[in-house]
């Protein structure tokens, strides 16, 4: 909760863009006009987090009318989220996914945006140690397109993310913005 209200996190990562590898991304040149979804979910090749990224991508029409960015990110490679973006969906696979998905495998986005789990410290050098596996909390974030963090949703690895929840967020938050402007 430390980052609500507050400037989001610098990201600067490689993603996989339209099945396209793309480095040194940050989250302003991937923005969209009105704000950016960003959500993290923990790893590739999971039947569960598949159905989210699937159903994120059915109402991704809705984000983009609003000029909303959608952005996936995990702490998988961007040649792992290529070679699941390969594989059918009837299979498990993401194959038409169309929104960025990032990659973070040096844990320091998830670290930023506190939603690293598993057993982790600094190092006297200031590098992230860890013990046994650290991956992303499933995680929803709504930066603004002022890169102000206005919403928060995080849960545990056994929670289902509320896709639709994420939709009445964002279109509630830009409506009241629209109508405090016209006042």
């Amino acid at each position: 909760m430390s980052l609500l209200g507050k400037t989001a996190p610098a990201i600067k990562t490689n993603a996989v863009v339209q099945d396209e590898v793309r480095t040194d991304l940050s989250l302003e040149s991937l923005a969209g006009d009105n704000g950016t979804l960003l959500f993290f979910y923990p790893c590739n090749f999971v039947a569960s987090y598949a159905k989210e990224l699937w159903a994120l991508q059915e109402v991704l029409h809705v984000f983009e009318g609003m000029n909303v960015k959608v952005l996936g990110c995990s702490c998988d490679s961007v040649q792992a989220h290529q070679t699941w973006l390969g594989i059918p969906k009837a299979e498990g696979g993401i194959k038409g996914i169309t929104f960025p998905l990032l990659s973070d495998t040096s844990k320091i986005i998830a670290s930023n945006f506190d939603v690293l789990a598993g057993d982790w410290d600094y190092t006297e050098k200031g590098q992230l140690s860890f013990s046994g596996t650290a991956t992303a909390y499933p995680a929803s974030f709504f930066v603004d397109k002022t890169g102000i963090v206005r919403y928060i949703s995080v849960t545990d690895f056994d929670m289902v993310r509320d896709v639709l929840e994420c939709v009445r967020v964002v279109t509630t938050y830009l409506l009241d913005a629209d109508t405090l402007k016209s006042k």
